[in-house]
């Protein structure tokens, strides 16, 4: 079943979801690293961001665009995410960049990019590696197909359990999250969320270095 026509209307609400919830996590781990609880928000915020990415490829006019503005705050947010979870591996952003290009790929069935895009995500370090690459996939391919969409989630979740463990299938509620039909809209732009991921980072850098300072 290909979805790539259909929408939601609950976009700016779950947009304003996913910040609250990344945000949220963030404060937590950067501020309070030892506390396990922050792991569970993680999972609630992951699946609606794969979500909003996923739709976000199924509404732009201009997929090229879509790409190098998401390429371009993920270059931005870069430094500050290194910084401020002390690691060296490449942001959630270019999970998602990498991603839209499986996207495009598979609907081509052009079988070369998507060995590529597979190997890519195995083996260069990405927050959530292969796993954040085939989520929002799955999303773009199925989110309009029940039966496809659960087993899905079912496989992706059992086949990453020992490398992300059993709390990864939480995210189940974060994803639940996305098919409520809310009686109020928000009205909000999309690029608020890409833009504000790296700004936001660099404001808890700062506000990280004064209180320890």
């Amino acid at each position: 079943m290909n979805s790539c026509k259909n929408t939601t209307s609950n976009t700016g609400f779950l947009i304003f979801i996913g910040i609250l919830t990344m945000t949220i996590e963030h404060i937590g781990l950067i501020f309070f690293p030892d506390q396990k609880v922050w792991q569970v928000i993680d999972k609630l915020a992951f699946p609606i961001l794969a979500f909003l990415i996923a739709e976000g490829m199924q509404q732009t006019t201009n997929v090229k665009q879509y790409q190098k503005r998401l390429l371009v705050f993920a270059l931005f947010a870069q430094l500050p995410y290194m910084w401020a979870f002390n690691v060296t591996e490449l942001n959630i952003l270019f999970t998602f960049l990498l991603s839209t290009s499986l996207m495009i790929a598979v609907r081509n069935r052009n079988w070369g990019v998507i060995i590529i895009c597979i190997v890519l995500g195995i083996f260069i370090p990405l927050n959530y590696g292969l796993y954040g690459v085939l989520f929002p996939l799955m999303l773009y391919f199925w989110k309009n197909d029940d039966d496809k969409l659960v087993s899905g989630f079912i496989l992706l979740n059992t086949a990453y359990t020992h490398e992300l463990g059993f709390i990864q299938w939480l995210s189940i509620v974060g994803l639940v999250l996305c098919y409520f039909q809310y009686s109020f809209r928000f009205q909000v732009n999309r690029w608020l969320f890409y833009g504000y991921y790296p700004i936001h980072l660099l404001l808890l850098l700062v506000m990280e270095r004064v209180f320890e300072g």
